[in-house]
């Protein structure tokens, strides 16, 4: 098991960090004792506040499918809040929990506005949803991985606080529970496919973090224009590895910071989904396996596989509190030190943090905060996507969730 890092600090007593601008430096170092099993300086370690549990008709809270010993238990994990976006991803959830092929939905509520916080507030109550409320507080101005810590925090098996996630199924553990955490903001998710993504996590221990095949992510999109000619033509800086090495996503290329170009990937997109998906698929298998190792061709740091946008990941319980250990080497007063510099970036740099983009799983994300709001004007679009699929079972009798 990992090794712990950072204990509880006292909720009076500053972070050691916040006397002084955090560094790559020193969130480097910080990170090799941590994986080192070195606890470094204490951290504030927060824990989450359960505001309310969705029940089934057992009064439980238990999720209804059955499950023999052994099988794959699933965590869905949302950092939510926005409901024009999430009108969209919660739609999916619930036919993946119709199916039973997630177990649990954790809705932290990091809602940002008042209206959000409404909708929030007022969801319907539904089986195998819950909804977290984190201490952090629209009006607070906190880092972005200090606002999303205790996130992590409460998945841990060990030092996990007062309050830890404890699974609904007494059969789930460690080596047969997938945590898969998603945006938002994810306005597409092959359905049938989810299943293969959640087997390969499993199966292959390798892998420390597994990337779904995400559109509208720089290092996706980049390998995908590869396969795609008349995508690379119509979006030419796909054509250069994005310098991962960088905290700002405008140094990632115009379409990063360019909300236009994002809309017209996005366009491209729901109009030629066949393309996206099944035709470099098997090219991107061919040339670099159904789980694609990202690394820029010039790697800047020995062994380091660079920045990936954490849209859609999926990783196993048993390697979470490493995650968590991970994110903990982060200090909360350096705003562009976010959870995913820390858990791809520099996660990569020690062996035995191998990652990869699963690329049979398509997934696309609506936007960055650059490309608002004119990546906005791309969800009446998969509006009409959901509500095909929506009236053709999301064309399960067509497919077969055959696995790669």
């Amino acid at each position: 098991e990992a090794t712990p890092c950072p204990q509880k600090r006292p909720p009076t007593a500053p972070h050691p960090a916040a006397r002084r601008p955090a560094s790559i430096h020193s969130m480097f170092r910080r990170l090799a004792l941590c994986l080192a099993g070195v606890a470094p300086a204490a951290a504030f370690h927060p824990t989450a506040r359960l505001a309310s549990l969705t029940q089934s008709a057992d009064g439980e809270g238990r999720v209804a499918c059955e499950k023999a010993p052994g099988d794959t238990y699933v965590v869905a994990v949302m950092f939510a809040g926005r409901e024009s976006r999430m009108r969209l991803s919660m739609a999916y959830l619930d036919d993946l929990v119709a199916h039973c092929q997630v177990d649990e939905v954790h809705l932290w509520n990091y809602a940002r506005t008042e209206e959000d916080l409404r909708f929030m507030e007022e969801l319907p109550a539904k089986p195998a949803y819950q909804v977290l409320q984190p201490s952090w507080h629209l009006s607070t101005n906190e880092s972005k991985v200090y606002k999303f810590r205790e996130a992590y925090e409460y998945y841990r098996r060990t030092g996990a606080g007062e309050s830890h996630w404890v699974p609904k199924w007494e059969g789930a553990g460690p080596e047969n529970t997938v945590i898969v955490k998603l945006d938002d903001d994810t306005v597409y998710l092959d359905v049938v496919k989810f299943p293969c993504f959640v087997g390969y996590v499993r199966a292959h221990k390798e892998k420390f973090l597994v990337s779904a095949n995400v559109v509208n992510n720089p290092i996706a999109d980049f390998y995908r224009a590869q396969m795609l000619p008349d995508l690379l033509a119509k979006f030419p800086t796909l054509a250069v590895y994005p310098n991962t090495m960088v905290d700002d996503f405008t140094a990632w290329g115009s379409k990063w910071a360019n909300g236009s170009v994002a809309f017209e990937l996005h366009r491209t997109f729901t109009e030629q989904m066949r393309e996206f998906g099944e035709q470099p698929r098997s090219q991107f298998a061919k040339a670099h396996g159904d789980c694609l190792v990202f690394a820029p061709p010039l790697r800047e740091v020995p062994g380091g596989q660079g920045r990936l946008p954490i849209n859609f990941i999926g990783v196993r319980w048993e390697a979470w509190d490493e995650v968590s250990n991970i994110v903990r080497t982060v200090p909360p007063s350096d705003p562009n030190m976010i959870d995913e510099i820390a858990l791809t970036l520099f996660a990569t740099m020690f062996p035995n943090h191998v990652e990869c983009i699963y690329t049979p799983l398509l997934v696309s994300h609506l936007s960055f905060s650059s490309q608002l709001p004119e990546a906005e004007e791309a969800l009446p679009l998969y509006s009409r996507v959901l509500a095909d699929l929506q009236a053709k079972d999301f064309s399960r009798a067509a497919r077969h969730a055959a696995c790669p």
